[in-house]
């Protein structure tokens, strides 16, 4: 027999792995909050250009979509208006992604697919296709949320080869999720397991414990579907050990919830009192109508089973109570059935027809489907076989087994209809670049006729003179045509060589980058021992003469921001040994002061590379920050750390000298900088300030990368990353980049 209200728990699954989608605002965090604030605060200051306000207007409205869908709106319009006026199309592009999921979470379809197709047109127009991967996948959603499964699961396929071309696993995983979940929607439970199945293979590699608690989630809902309840307690259980690695208290209540029907349904009531136990902690926590309300009806129909239907009753009013307040018809009708079912093994037959006729009053007045009018008629049927009206319960028992068929034949046809549509879809856009290449041919055929028309009177004049000449041509071509086709078999064989070399060079580069970014220090590492801080880290090629590393010695925390001479695969060399003997002087020679660790590192530099007078080396930043004391010490070449405090910039002096050869050989400096609490302390490459760009083609130059970090300084490190980098972009613009970017920013206190 059915579960009551069994069926909420999938819409708790479906919603939570289909916001998801690039979307990724599951949770409020503290940090969400503190963004907000700091650009508010920011909105309050001026800026340089509007492009700049438009950028903060699209931040804020994104980060207010999980508080405030309304005030969200309202400056995702500021944003747009700005963008259109002022011509910044992705200012107009991001604030129609946001215009999207606005429209999903106020359930206008319609209005939202509208969006998203002059969303996509924008991305294809600029050649944003990454970006596309975004706005397919929240168009599929859309789709799915209107029951248009066929639609959802092209627009999952489309940004899933997407992430597949651009290289983004982690939006693959996700991509995955939801076209399972589309899949399992249409009832296609083959191509859904199917689909699960291949996450669960990649999430080897990627280990996303929480994507892989959504897996097997949407896994056992679909075996709970098919009522393989052993094998749906097995998926479950192991989300629920998964969930010991990944605490989240939302899913564990999911996934107990699931768990205690299931055991239920089995007969393990002891395992389904203890879940349900957890359950009552869990609901307390998350203090949820909606949860609440399930959660309920789940132990009222729990303790029935055990015929405490006394206290069943209480749990079940309480159930309904809150119902009323929610906007789940579903619930409402299973709950108003549960209760029925209750009254029922009370011997209060009166009131349980009541109550069940009720229920079916209430779904059929709603229209909410089939599935649940069964539950209706199932529940009458044993309401009236009951109380002793024989002839009432076989009219709701055949009109059960009426609606069943009818069910059952109507998904088999949707089915059906699903995989035709996806056919179909396939076949138009086949048809569509057929067209489209067609169309070319004509505009080509037209083209070649234009030119053959005006060229014939030319030709008419020249004729006789070509049949002079024509066998004497003809014999030549013969011979020419021997020797260019021995000669073009050359060229296909050399061809071929140099495109495996090319291959196997850039296959080796590849190779590079992954010894260079192993290197690298990791954000997790610099985040274990200073509070905040960020990198923008942008190589001009595959691999970079930049680079950023760090290192500990006791209480003494060193970071390196550096700058070897050349970029590509000759810098990258130059950053290996430079980061070999910045290891060499802090954890084989045990250098403690800076001066000394660059001194060290110029030393081995020169010994090693410069015999033929080579001025191969590295500019750079060493900061060496004791945990114990506080105290923060550094030494430049070249490349000065720059300080901001309350909003005004200090720059701090650097040598006149790099770390290698070069006219002067004096020791490096070393200098101490003050720290007060809100400090930004950034080290950067040369690469920034010397990109060009903007409307006359010139440099960006470091005086103004420095009033742009005074200028964003107090916002959060996540949304000053963002901002770098979008500046650069846009200043960039079609403008070829021209060295290595590296930027830190650091709050040491």
């Amino acid at each position: 027999m059915h579960i009551p209200g069994k069926s909420q728990v999938k819409f708790f699954i479906l919603k939570s792995s289909l916001f998801l989608g690039i979307l990724l605002s599951t949770v409020i965090s503290f940090s969400q909050t503190e963004a907000i604030d700091s650009i508010r605060n920011s909105l309050k200051k001026p800026v340089k250009n509007d492009t700049m306000r438009a950028f903060q207007y699209n931040e804020l409205a994104w980060n207010l979509l999980d508080f405030n869908t309304a005030e969200a709106s309202k400056f995702r319009k500021k944003a747009y208006d700005l963008s259109k006026k002022i011509g910044y199309v992705n200012g107009v592009a991001e604030s129609m992604n946001t215009q999207g999921i606005i429209l999903r979470i106020e359930n206008k379809p319609k209005e939202a697919i509208r969006v998203y197709m002059e969303l996509i047109a924008i991305r294809k127009k600029q050649k944003q296709y990454s970006r596309l991967i975004g706005a397919y996948s929240n168009l599929g959603s859309v789709y799915y949320e209107s029951g248009n499964n066929a639609f959802a699961i092209k627009y999952y396929e489309k940004a899933f080869q997407l992430a597949l071309d651009f290289g983004q696993k982690d939006k693959q995983l996700i991509l995955l999720i939801n076209l399972g979940i589309a899949y399992e929607g249409a009832g296609l439970y083959k191509q859904a397991m199917e689909t699960f199945e291949k996450g669960i293979v990649m999430n080897k590699k990627l280990k996303d414990t929480y994507q892989e608690i959504q897996i097997y989630l949407n896994i056992a809902t679909i075996y709970d579907a098919r009522k393989l309840y052993t094998k749906a307690i097995e998926s479950n259980e192991y989300a629920l050990t998964l969930l010991k690695k990944m605490p989240n208290v939302r899913l564990e209540g999911i996934v107990l919830y699931n768990l205690a029907g299931e055991y239920r349904e089995r007969g393990d009531f002891e395992k389904a009192k203890n879940a349900i136990q957890r359950l009552s902690v869990i609901d307390k926590q998350l203090d949820e109508q909606e949860f609440s309300c399930s959660f309920h009806e789940l132990k009222a129909n729990y303790l029935a089973e055990l015929t405490r239907f006394s206290d069943a009753l209480k749990e079940i009013n309480l159930a309904l109570e809150l119902s009323d307040s929610i906007s789940d018809q579903i619930i409402h009708s299973d709950i108003l059935l549960s209760k029925a079912n209750i009254l029922r093994k009370l011997g209060r037959s009166k009131e349980a027809r009541d109550l069940g006729n009720q229920a079916l009053e209430y779904t059929v007045r709603n229209d909410i489907g089939d599935e649940q009018l069964i539950k209706v008629y199932e529940t009458l049927y044993d309401i009236y076989k009951a109380t002793g009206d024989p002839q009432i319960a076989l009219e709701y028992l055949e009109k059960c087994r009426v609606l069943q068929e009818k069910s059952t034949f109507d998904t088999v046809n949707d089915q059906i209809a699903t995989l035709n549509s996806l056919n179909e879809l396939d076949k138009k856009e086949k048809d569509l670049e057929i067209e489209k290449q067609k169309n070319e041919k004509i505009e080509l055929d037209n083209e070649r006729k234009g030119a053959l028309i005006a060229g014939g009177g030319i030709t008419g004049l020249l004729v006789l003179v070509l049949l002079v000449f024509s066998y004497r041509a003809y014999r030549n071509k013969r011979k020419a045509n021997e020797l260019l086709h021995s000669q073009n078999h050359e060229i296909s064989v050399q061809k071929e060589v140099i495109e495996e070399k090319q291959k196997e060079i850039v296959d080796s580069i590849l190779y590079a980058k992954r010894i260079q970014n192993a290197l690298l220090a990791s954000e997790k590492e610099i985040a274990q021992q200073v509070k905040d801080s960020f990198i923008y880290f942008q190589p001009k090629d595959i691999v970079s003469g930049d680079f950023y590393w760090c290192a500990t010695q006791g209480e003494l925390f060193y970071l390196a921001v550096c700058d070897s001479t050349g970029h590509g695969v000759p810098g990258a060399f130059m950053s290996l040994l430079n980061i070999t003997f910045l290891n060499e002087a802090i954890n084989e020679k045990k250098l403690v002061s800076t001066a000394g660790i660059l001194n060290h590192v110029r030393e081995r530099l020169i010994s090693n590379i410069s015999h033929d007078g080579a001025q191969d080396g590295m500019d750079g930043i060493l900061f060496c920050y004791n945990n114990s004391t506080g105290k923060l010490t550094y030494s430049a070449a070249y490349n000065p750390p720059v300080r901001i405090r309350n909003g005004e910039s200090q720059v701090f002096p650097a040598d006149k000298m790099p770390i290698g050869q070069g006219e002067k050989k004096e020791s490096f400096t070393e200098h101490e900088i003050e720290l007060e609490e809100g400090d930004m302390i950034y080290a950067y490459s040369d690469g920034y300030g010397d990109q060009f760009g903007g409307d006359r083609g010139k440099k960006f130059k470091t005086s103004k990368l420095i009033e742009l970090l005074a200028g964003i300084s107090t916002h959060d490190l996540k949304l000053q990353q963002n901002t770098l980098k979008n500046t650069f972009e846009e200043w960039r613009g079609d403008q070829e980049q021209i060295d290595d970017v590296t930027l830190v920013g650091i709050k040491f206190k």
